[in-house]
């Protein structure tokens, strides 16, 4: 591959797949890190109209997978939240990510292993994929699930780390925000059950799914901006520019404790305008 070869035409000027992987490396991805990929690519700048769009985005996940490594891990969102919530269907093979074209792109790569969630699936490549098939498929969040299995995977090796691809406000993407609310059981937040069928390889299950909502009766929205403030102030964040926007990293223990003792400290700070439970 052409490091060299123009992906991208951006108002700060072209954007390689070597500059790519120097920023990478700038903002503090390394060898070996196990890294959760958010991505609004086209944000960066406009696709070069030369190129193919499908060598386009293999180019992003290429740089990705040489900054970490042969012992390294990325892992794409392919979330279906509506396909499953809304339509109660979801196919392991066929259901399409719901997350942009980046984790469509890594789901249908041959080296990648989806997580049959039918809610929050991931696209892994790299070398840990394995370790998260043993995530709780009726869990959205919580002990057991996936994003648990993240955070335990970061207490022994440290190297879990998030990384947002031209997001304007990082924790709007970043759904183990979520997970935290969950172990901390916020009370805007409450469980509530979905069920539908799950299909895999020509079968399908019927399936019962947990995921920890919104109390939608108070109109509680969730505040991204007072979360990538808290970010930003505990200096958590390291951003480096790349076309028109930016690229963000962050470690999982990092968010985890920050973010928990933002909560024991005021527990609504991540909804818009605070909340008050109805009698």
């Amino acid at each position: 591959m052409n490091d060299n070869k123009v992906l991208l035409q951006s108002r700060k000027g072209p954007v390689n797949k070597r500059e790519l992987t120097k920023v990478l490396e700038m903002v503090g991805v390394e060898q070996d890190d196990t890294l959760m990929v958010h991505s609004q690519l086209f944000s960066l700048g406009k696709i070069e109209s030369a190129i193919n769009k499908s060598f386009f985005f293999n180019s992003f996940i290429a740089s990705l997978m040489e900054s970490v490594g042969p012992d390294g891990t990325i892992i794409f969102p392919t979330f279906t939240i509506k396909d499953f919530c809304g339509k109660g269907y979801f196919s392991i093979e066929e259901t399409k990510s719901r997350t942009g074209v980046l984790s469509e792109e890594a789901r249908k790569r041959s080296d990648a292993l989806r997580i049959p969630h039918p809610i929050y699936s991931v696209a892994i490549i790299g070398k840990n994929k394995e370790r998260f098939l043993s995530a709780d498929m009726n869990k959205c969040f919580g002990k057991g699930s996936f994003f648990d299995l993240l955070h335990q995977e970061n207490l022994e090796s440290g190297r879990v780390k998030f990384l947002t691809i031209g997001i304007d406000c990082p924790p709007s993407a970043i759904t183990y925000v979520h997970h935290i609310e969950k172990v901390m059981r916020v009370s805007y937040r409450y469980d509530k059950k979905f069920r539908g069928t799950i299909a895999q390889s020509g079968k399908e299950c019927p399936i019962e799914v947990e995921m920890f909502v919104r109390d939608l009766d108070t109109d509680v929205a969730y505040d991204g901006d007072a979360c990538w403030k808290l970010w930003k102030d505990k200096g958590i964040a390291s951003v480096q520019k790349l076309g028109d926007s930016f690229l963000c990293l962050m470690n999982e223990s990092d968010i985890h404790n920050v973010t928990t003792v933002a909560i024991k400290e005021k527990e609504d700070f991540l909804c818009v305008g605070g909340y008050c439970k109805t009698v």
